[in-house]
């Protein structure tokens, strides 16, 4: 009967999402444009339109229904909110006063924003910045040191890594099953800095960190956030970022990535015993492994190459199966909802290039000058999967709260 109760909701919000949600569309946002900073993509016809925005574009994310993006910008230090129904600005501006956005993350259910900032009077301090969705009000969650980097929100508690602190992992809990109280863990790296390069977290309460030693951390959430041993990767390598393809069937792999030393690395993980198979592509000359997206299947991996203007699919033994060539200094890659198509941004050839996943043809598509980041809304079947994926096989997860909160 528990069960019972958690579908009934499922349907009741995806039926709610159905009506609602606009047709997809790619965003892109241009550091370099100062008229047409956003520029929206239909996924269907190929069409753009561009939006001004408040100030320059730092970072951008969705709602998980697809309704709002939220857009962190710099000069006036505020947050813009546009409806993608109209791809108009919804509501006035939201101000971070006295505080630089520098980036933004949503929150699963969809109810709070929140962004990474600097101080203005102190660049080199900063906080964690939660905007209320439905009210658009401001909380703060000052950090003890340093600008908080690397910000992933799970539920009701976002991890975020202090950039000036050398073993420190800080971690806050809002209303959390796990931490009702700010909490900062001891990673013990050494006396490398900074300790932390990235993060990335796995269902069951799994937290990993990527650490500047070459090696992944779990940090096991269930048990209070205890670090466990660390797991190495290549040794020597200066790995950068690190990617987990989710998933309910427990045959969890990641991608690391090295720009500096181009390499590409996948961990097959074993999550029982704290290991796992480590598998690395090593290119012949400079490629520069920058950014990554899994296929929709889950059993491949694409690599954005921002060096070589390329994408490389790997499968989970870190083989490349096919490089496609895109624009020059490519920064960011996203995937379709349906999985067919890839949509890469081109920093130096102000484009966007579209991938067929199933042909790898191309086609460019121009947008605004040097942009940045490329995301994609999601369409009301993807939302209704997610949902019924977390209620129904992640017991006891509660719909659009992520893990075990």
């Amino acid at each position: 009967m528990k069960n019972f109760g958690f579908i009934f909701a499922a349907i009741t919000l995806i039926t709610g999402c159905i009506e609602a949600a606009p047709p997809p569309q790619a965003y892109v946002i241009s550091n370099g444009d100062l008229f047409a900073p956003l520029t929206s993509i239909n996924i269907k016809e190929k069409t753009t339109t561009t939006i001004r925005l408040s100030g320059t574009p730092q970072d951008l994310a969705i709602t998980p229904d697809g309704t709002q993006l939220f857009v962190a910008t710099i000069n006036d230090n505020v947050v813009d909110v546009i409806d993608t129904t109209t791809n108009q600005q919804s509501g006035n501006p939201i101000f971070i006063d006295n505080y630089t956005p520098t980036g933004i993350v949503i929150s699963q259910d969809g109810k709070f924003a929140y962004l990474t900032v600097s101080i203005s009077t102190n660049p080199n301090s900063g906080q964690v910045t939660g905007i209320s969705i439905p009210g658009r009000g401001n909380t703060n969650f000052p950090f003890p040191s340093g600008i908080p980097e690397n910000l992933f929100v799970l539920g009701s508690t976002f991890f975020a890594v202090n950039s000036d602190n050398t073993n420190t992992f800080g971690i806050y809990g809002l209303n959390s099953k796990f931490f009702d109280n700010p909490k900062f863990i001891d990673l013990s790296c050494g006396n490398t800095t900074p300790c932390t390069r990235d993060i990335f977290i796995l269902g069951g309460g799994h937290l990993f960190v990527l650490t500047s030693n070459s090696s992944l951390i779990n940090i096991n959430l269930a048990i209070g956030g205890v670090p466990g041993p660390q797991q190495p990767l290549e040794p020597g390598i200066s790995y950068e970022k690190l990617f987990i393809s989710p998933s309910i069937t427990g045959d969890e792999w990641g991608v690391v990535l090295s720009k500096e030393d181009d390499v590409v690395t996948t961990y097959i993980f074993d999550l029982a015993n704290d290991t796992g198979i480590v598998r690395s592509h090593m290119p012949s000359g400079s490629v520069g492994p920058h950014d990554a997206v899994f296929s929709h299947d889950r059993k491949s991996v694409y690599v954005l190459n921002q060096s070589a203007g390329t994408v490389t699919k790997y499968n989970k033994n870190a083989e490349p199966l096919a490089t496609i060539k895109v624009g020059a200094n490519p920064n960011s890659i996203a995937i379709t909802p349906d999985g067919t198509e890839l949509y890469v941004a081109n920093f130096a050839s102000n484009s966007v290039t579209v991938i067929n996943t199933i042909t790898h043809s191309t086609q460019d598509i121009p947008v605004g000058s040097g942009p940045t980041k490329v995301i994609i809304t999601p369409t009301a079947a993807t939302f209704a999967k997610s949902v019924l994926e977390n209620t129904v096989k992640h017991q006891p997860v509660k719909m659009g709260k992520g893990i075990l909160f």
